[in-house]
C-alpha cells in the first residue's frame, strides 16, 4: 500500500466520521433533554434583544444562581416563581 492509498483511507474515514458528528450531538442533546427533563435550547444565548427590568425577586433568585446563563435561569424562573414575580 503506498502512502498515497493510506492518506486517502484515512481522509476518508475521518470524513466519514466527521459526518456523524452533528447526528450524535443531535442524538446526546436529545438524550440529555429527556433524562434531566431540561430543555436544551434555554442554554443558547439569545442575541440582540434588550434585558426587561427584572423584579426584586427575579433579582435576588438570580443573584443565589451566579454563573448560570439568563436565558436558562428563566426557564427555572418560570417553574419556581409565580408570574407576577
Amino acid at each position: 500500500m503506498t502512502t498515497f492509498q493510506t492518506s486517502e483511507m484515512r481522509y476518508a474515514t475521518t470524513y466519514d466520521i466527521a459526518g456523524e458528528a452533528p447526528d450524535s450531538l443531535a442524538y446526546a442533546v436529545q438524550e440529555t433533554e429527556l433524562s434531566c427533563d431540561f430543555p436544551m435550547a434555554a442554554m443558547v444565548p439569545v442575541l440582540g434583544q434588550e434585558e426587561p427590568a427584572l423584579s426584586p425577586a427575579c433579582e435576588s433568585f438570580l443573584r443565589r444562581r451566579q454563573g448560570v446563563s439568563l436565558d436558562a435561569l428563566r426557564v427555572v424562573c418560570t417553574g419556581e416563581l409565580s408570574e407576577e414575580e
